[in-house]
């Protein structure tokens, strides 16, 4: 059987391949070496590498892997992320050269992209239509793929009346004929279209969008035109192509297995006594405890996991079960017990998947009440969120994303109507765009803290702009958290929950 392994890429991904690609077997590392150890103990047929792998870094793994006589013609598909809107197709093309990677995507990956390029390495033909489960994580990121294609289908059109407006501003700056209110209108269409594209997965056209923007963020002259004119043409050439896939979309089908009733925790740890105490203490609370024997045949998947990492061994035994662990339950949140301590420990641990990091002695009620802030609680009230941005293919996205999460999402594109909004829904959490018509973003923010019953509610910035100037009035105005668009699932998901946790009672 074909091997591949991914590096620095979320389990969901590695799994979301595995069920595509038949007679592969997808497996992960969690940090460079392990990489390494892995590729020179069985070998593989291609590595799948994000820049943000350490211990080494994701460049030296590829310098040792070009250097080992049996892994050097290993293919290597290389994802990182692209901050700098200025870098040229001949800088990208010396990256590849440099760093001898076969192929090179930048995040966020659109899975479909990813699909195909991992085909064409390993030369494998992609199953046309994958069953996932209902439950998995698989199966929630099926039905976000799908509700983000359903917002795109209505979202395209606009797309490309905005495409348009900046195709005639490069015809009109080409003849010297670009007016300072048609100037200033064609850079808000770019920055629109920078914060939208990436949610569909056009992440490359929403760089392009992004050095439009700062192009258009001063005056300009004839000499712009040409780089203008060739970004508009990439920009609708990309939407294009990407309607033309989206033209019939058959997402794929789900088998309809019910969610774990009650949730089921996995306690995996030899120590008999603990085991028990646990199972005790969950089984007092309505969840369901399951061994590791239960666990064994694959077919019951946890919804966490209890991971007891004393008693596995010295040196690098403890970190082996925990990456075991991880890739049985990709995805799954993870109480990680250990005698570890030292600030390195906490962080790889953090960075592999716990959740919470317990340590001996294990008081009662330790568990359990982890337990209830990280699992969803049967028959609770949606918490309510209110996203508020003039481009409704920006707040479509925000809702196809959060609502299978279990949120109720209200949106807003009309910043002159948020007060009346806000004392109608009242939500538990604000995300708010900075640049809009009438009222920005943080004008908004100030508002809502300066009032004594909306003081306290979490505000989370979306924006396509990342200076250290905005940073900072974003932050001065009382914002709690700031994403960059595009918006990225999983991260706006999770920074979401964090927020909402940490919220005063």
């Amino acid at each position: 059987m074909l091997r591949i392994l991914i590096a620095g890429l979320p389990g969901s991904a590695a799994n979301w391949l595995a069920q595509r690609l038949p007679g592969v077997t997808v497996e992960m590392a969690f940090s460079g070496q392990e990489a390494l150890d892995m590729l020179r103990t069985d070998g593989g047929r291609l590595l799948v590498l994000d820049a943000s792998v350490e211990d080494p870094a994701a460049a030296a793994v590829v310098r040792r892997i070009r250097a080992d006589e049996r892994l050097k013609d290993l293919p290597v598909l290389y994802t990182m992320e692209l901050d700098a809107s200025s870098v040229k197709e001949a800088d990208l093309r010396r990256l590849v050269t440099d760093l001898h990677v076969d192929e090179l995507l930048f995040q966020p990956v659109d899975r479909s992209e990813l699909l195909r390029a991992v085909s064409r390495l390993v030369q494998v033909t992609p199953a046309e239509r994958p069953s996932v489960p209902l439950d998995s994580a698989e199966g929630t990121q099926e039905r976000l793929s799908h509700a983000l294609a359903q917002v795109w289908k209505r979202a395209r059109g606009p797309v490309l009346d905005r495409i348009a407006v900046l195709e005639r501003a490069a015809e009109f700056v080409a003849g010297d004929r670009l007016t300072e209110p048609m100037r200033e209108g064609a850079r808000r269409e770019a920055h629109r279209l920078a914060g939208a594209l990436g949610t569909f997965g056009l992440g490359q056209g929403s760089v392009q969008a992004r050095e439009l923007e700062h192009i258009l963020g001063s005056p300009v002259g004839r000499g712009h035109a040409p780089r203008m004119a060739e970004l508009a043409a990439r920009l609708k050439a990309d939407v294009l192509a990407r309607a033309a896939e989206t033209a019939t979309p058959e997402p794929a089908p789900v088998v309809a297995t019910a969610p774990n009733d009650p949730p089921v925790l996995w306690i995996t740890t030899p120590d008999e006594a603990l085991a028990e105490q646990v199972s005790a203490e969950v089984r007092g609370r309505g969840l369901r405890a399951a061994s590791d024997a239960e666990m064994e045949d694959g077919t019951l998947r946890p919804d966490a996991v209890f991971l007891d990492l004393r008693l596995r061994g010295e040196g690098e035994a403890e970190w082996d079960a925990f990456a075991k662990a991880a890739r049985r339950a990709p995805g799954v949140p993870v109480l990680a017990y250990t005698d570890r301590d030292a600030l390195l420990d906490r962080v790889r641990a953090l960075k592999m998947g716990a959740r919470t990091i317990l340590h001996p002695p294990l008081a009662p009620g330790f568990v359990g009440e982890s337990l209830e802030r990280m699992l969803p609680v049967a028959g609770a009230a949606r918490q309510t969120i209110l996203t508020v941005d003039d481009d409704p293919a920006v707040t479509g996205g925000l809702r196809a994303i959060l609502e299978p999460q279990h949120f109720a999402v209200h949106t807003l594109n009309d910043p002159l109507r948020f007060w009346t909004e806000l004392r109608s829904v009242k939500p538990d959490l604000l995300v708010l765009d900075i640049d809009m018509p009438h009222l920005n973003g943080i004008e908004l923010c100030r508002v809502v803290r300066s009032d004594p019953e909306w003081r306290h509610v979490p505000i989370v910035f979306l924006t396509a702009r990342s200076d250290a100037d905005t940073i900072y009035r974003v932050f001065a105005a009382g914002a709690d958290d700031f994403l960059n668009k595009p918006v990225v699932g999983p991260e706006l998901v999770s920074r979401i929950r964090n927020r909402l946790e940490r919220r005063p009672a």
